[in-house]
Formats: C-alpha cells, structure tokens, sequence
C-alpha cells in the first residue's frame, strides 16, 4: 500500500514539475537544449531511480 502511494505520489510530482520547468522557460523566452541540459540530466536520474525502485533493480545498493 505504501509503495503504491509513493508511486502514485512520484509520478504527479515529476509531472508537476516538468510542467513549470517548461512553463517558466517559456516565460522567460529560453529557447535551446543546450541551456536545459542540466535540468533534463536531473529529470532522467529521477526517471531512472523510479524505474529501479519499481522494477527492484537496486544497482549498487543491493551490493
């Protein structure tokens, strides 16, 4: 029930923010991958840190 939760949780946060992370660029009038590329990288961490704990794969950790 917890991991589900946590899950559920994740997945509205990660869309929430990718969604002002385009919003404020767009107001501000960034354009470009170069300049966004900090943020993307952080993005897949996330993306791949859910992916490992929805799939147990543990990596380093379970060593």
């Amino acid at each position: 029930m917890a991991a589900i939760l946590l899950n559920v949780t994740f997945i509205i946060c990660f869309l929430l923010s990718v969604y002002f992370f385009s919003r404020r660029r767009k107001k501000a009038g960034i354009t470009g991958m170069k300049s966004a590329l900090t943020s993307v990288c952080f993005f897949l961490i996330a993306i791949i840190n859910f992916s490992a704990n929805l799939f147990d794969f543990l990596g380093i950790v379970s060593w």
